[in-house]
């Protein structure tokens, strides 16, 4: 079973987002704040085109989205890095590249917060 090694060390929720931070084979995946850059197209869905992050040095650093899939709406879950969402957050699992090599990455957003979160 998936969740057998899954232990919840903290619960983590600024105003309208709510994650329970899990550790897996001590890996922690804390969802991190990100400027997201995305078109909003006619039939309503949202496209995310680029996100910028600071890094380690504090330096912000910016990614253009290569690929993304959308994972909306699909029910009550933790998502496998351990993030837990409704069926109304805005999930995206997108493609990046960081120094020639392919890096996927998902976005979070729970309405009507306008605050995105992402974690690699």
């Amino acid at each position: 079973m998936l969740f057998s090694k899954l232990i919840i060390c903290s619960v983590y929720k600024p105003e309208h987002l709510f994650y329970i931070i899990v550790k897996y084979e001590d890996n922690i995946m804390k969802p991190v704040p990100v400027d997201l850059i995305c078109a909003h197209l006619r039939d309503g869905s949202i496209s995310p085109i680029r996100i910028r992050v600071i890094d380690e040095d504090g330096q912000r650093q910016t990614y253009s989205i290569k690929e993304y899939r959308e994972l909306s709406h699909q029910g009550a879950r933790i998502m496998p890095d351990g993030v837990y969402v409704t069926n109304n957050t805005l999930i995206f699992e997108c493609k990046i590249e960081v120094f020639g090599n392919s890096k996927t990455i998902r976005l979070y957003n729970t309405p009507p917060s306008l605050d995105w979160h992402y974690t690699h």
